[in-house]
């Protein structure tokens, strides 16, 4: 065997070689694997930013349909408290 520059100890140099080259093809799909995964998490990640930001719009724009719909019974309601008052009898 033998030693390298690393005091690590090998078959010969065709050996060190092909393992070196094994080793770095595995890191290689590793990586490759990691990649593909964190992009499929990036995507799925801006989806949910999409689906949060129309539920805040939705949000939004119920907050101001309820408050609407609040002044318009609101409204109804003093015009009514007020012709009942107007037709009341004067005691």
């Amino acid at each position: 065997m033998l030693p390298t520059s690393h005091g690590e100890r090998h078959d010969g140099p065709l050996g060190t070689t092909e393992n070196e080259r094994q080793r770095l093809q595995a890191m290689l799909s590793e990586f490759q694997r990691i990649s593909t995964f964190a992009e499929s998490l990036n995507w799925e990640c801006q989806q949910l930013r999409n689906e949060v930001s129309r539920l805040q719009a939705d949000k939004a724009r119920s907050q101001k349909e309820r408050e609407g719909i609040g002044e318009w019974f609101s409204a109804l309601m003093n015009e009514a408290v007020g012709r009942l008052r107007a037709e009341q009898p004067a005691v």
